[in-house]
């Protein structure tokens, strides 16, 4: 049970634990059609909040990952850091183990990071996506090359779409 103020719906938004905010149809749709870029690029209050992120997680999740559906699992949140699991589901319900996703967002200064891992490629590289994409050497943690597409799902191509939209979504002018 998460602590703190209780977390109530507001007519046209939500509250989370540091501001009232703009629900998350709301707050896509201003960031698709506002056209609006900042100098300085600032995560949204709710950023660590995963009452208010699990909306928005799932739903780009859905957009770019594909047939499966993804359920969310938060392993830490607090105030410079939120890593959380992406479980898949197949249509029958059973858990696709190969597809899970480790997410670890975190703050870096003023402006927030995101690394992915997919726990079902383990030799795979990670990615960090900041300004860009960047694929690192598990081993060694140098940049790397995108891994190739084809043998696993989701792919890289995937990856690097839903870390994208995921850090847009969460920064906000």
């Amino acid at each position: 049970m998460p602590s703190g103020p209780r977390k109530r719906p507001l007519a046209d938004g939500w509250s989370c634990r540091s501001a009232t905010v703009p629900a998350p149809a709301s707050l896509l749709r201003w960031l698709q059609t506002s056209g609006h870029r900042a100098a300085v690029a600032v995560p949204h209050p709710c950023w660590n909040d995963p009452d208010w992120l699990r909306p928005l997680l799932l739903t780009t999740a859905r957009q770019c990952l594909g047939e499966l559906v993804y359920g969310l699992v938060v392993d830490q949140a607090d105030d410079r850091e939120l890593t959380l699991r992406l479980v898949p589901r197949n249509a029958e319900g059973e858990v696709v183990a190969a597809a899970t996703l480790a997410l670890e967002i975190y703050r870096s200064g003023e402006d927030l990071s995101i690394m992915l891992e997919h726990l079902g490629a383990p030799h795979w590289p990670l990615l960090w996506q900041g300004v860009h994409p960047v694929w690192l050497d598990q081993e060694q943690g140098k940049a790397c090359e995108r891994p190739p597409d084809g043998k696993h799902a989701p792919s890289a191509r995937q990856l690097e779409a839903l870390a994208r939209r995921l850090r847009t979504v969460l920064l906000r002018g």
